[in-house]
């Protein structure tokens, strides 16, 4: 059977993990209700779910169904990640409209693909990670067996979550939702979080951690015990960004206060929107205070590409990065940051040659979504000096206001800020969206040149 999301709307609506870890085995036993809701589409009589390869489906149960089976495949368009998949057909075909319930279990250890994306070193032991990036659970796969169609099912998913985690006794289960509950035995404890939002991942890390709080804004930190200091500057800078955030762009559109959890080095910094993974190296170091950038996805608007280019989200939250680090390290190490991009650029164009013929629009259907990392940041920079700091915010705060639930484009994102600030800098926007003429600007010319050749322009 071949699969088209466009052919129908499936989504996960809710988990309830249950999980019981063997650290010094590296070895959990899991199981996953999932609770999954139909929007409309065509009627279907099968679906499929991705775990981790080093996890074994055991059973599956629910109502009606006809069969399960699992096997093991690499995807189709990234032949080097290899995922277990359960492929599930019903006795008749699911409605378009209604509710499925299932469980599914399972058994093993959790593998890295860390040959495949080097910061998922996700494992179990003394520090042992759960998330979506590790396939560490079951997720619902709507499409083809192929990474942008696993992609798309990951971020299009809302839904709210339970996990209880029993874990031996000593070890501290960490998560960026409620704990509710927390018992102790001779032996063992167990804890269960409920979500405070609907979120589309699940990130869950075991480890001796400590904990700092700060009870008015609802912040925590999760941090190694040799780590005490750093995490005490960190709660401090978190309040601090926060802060500076909400006076920039208004508060953010979800806040259900904020926690972040200390990752082991280069294990890769990731946001939830009530909560960080955050990478010890962004932990300890305060010029590569990666809260700053994690903070700042708060204030994303919901995407609508049909593949993402990245702009919207990790574009967004670099610019407003440096913008917080001028803040808070200074000028300085504002301009020296800005002046690596053309370079970083410059590098990533020889590695990849073809960015210099794609445009931006289209960064997510060639593989180069690291590129809006630098050209979505540049592009705000530079559009920030051309229509100057009252129309910039005004125009942004507007964007993540009416984008709050309603996805937004790209084409979206231009219009808001011609509406806003007029129609002369629709030249700047759609060269820079549209076309690949900004790479090449960028790696031959200096950004302050760019801007001023526009400005000229513009007048």
């Amino acid at each position: 059977m071949s699969f088209n999301n466009s052919e129908f709307n499936y989504m996960v609506s809710g988990y309830d993990l249950r999980l019981k870890l063997d650290i010094r085995g590296k070895w959990l036993n899991g199981s996953s209700r999932i609770t999954i809701v139909s929007h409309g589409g065509k009627s279907i009589d099968e679906l499929r779910f991705v775990l981790n390869h080093g996890l074994k489906p055991l059973d599956v149960k629910g109502d009606n169904i006809r069969e399960w089976r699992w096997y093991r495949r690499s995807l189709g368009d990234l032949r080097d990640l290899v995922v277990n998949v359960t492929e599930i057909i019903w006795d008749k075909p699911l409605g378009k409209d209604g509710v499925i319930e299932l469980t599914v279990d399972y058994e093993g250890g959790i593998r890295d693909y860390s040959y495949v994306f080097p910061y998922v070193k996700d494992c179990i032991g003394g520090y042992t990670l759960i998330r979506t990036d590790a396939f560490s659970y079951p997720i619902l796969l709507l499409g083809d067996l192929r990474f942008h169609d696993l992609v798309s099912s990951v971020t299009n998913q809302r839904f709210k979550y339970r996990i209880e985690v029993d874990v031996p006794r000593g070890y501290v289960v960490a998560n960026v939702s409620e704990l509710v509950d927390h018992r102790v035995s001779d032996e063992r404890e167990i804890y269960v979080y409920v979500s405070k939002v609907p979120s589309w991942r699940i990130d869950i890390a075991i480890a001796r951690f400590e904990a700092l709080e700060e009870e008015e804004n609802d912040l925590k930190v999760f941090y190694l015990p040799e780590d005490k200091g750093y995490a005490t500057e960190m709660l401090d800078a978190l309040k601090n960004c926060l802060e500076y955030y909400r006076k920039l762009f208004g508060e953010p559109a979800r806040w259900n206060g904020y926690t972040i959890i200390e990752l082991p080095e280069t294990w890769g910094s990731q946001a939830d929107y009530t909560g960080m993974l955050l990478d010890r190296k962004s932990f300890t170091d305060p010029y590569r205070r990666g809260i700053y950038h994690e903070l700042a996805h708060l204030w994303n608007a919901k995407s609508g590409e049909r593949v993402p280019s990245r702009f919207l989200d990790e574009g967004f939250a670099s610019y407003f990065q440096l913008l917080a680090e001028k803040k808070f390290i200074g000028d300085n190490w504002f301009k020296g940051r800005l002046e690596m991009f053309p370079e970083k650029l410059k590098s990533l164009a020889e590695k990849t040659p073809k960015l210099l013929d794609i445009p931006l629009v289209d960064y997510g259907k060639h593989y180069l979504t690291d590129a809006s990392y630098l050209i979505g940041t540049l592009l705000l920079y530079v559009l920030h000096k051309l229509v100057g700091d009252q129309c910039f915010y005004k125009a942004i705060r507007r964007f993540l206001k009416e984008h709050y639930e309603q996805p937004a484009t790209l084409e979206n994102f231009k219009n808001i800020f011609i509406e806003t600030c007029g129609n002369k800098i629709k030249i700047f926007l759609e060269e820079w969206i549209y076309t690949p003429k900004p790479v090449k600007l960028v790696i031959e010319k200096d950004v302050d040149e760019i801007i001023k050749q526009y400005e000229k322009i513009l007048k």
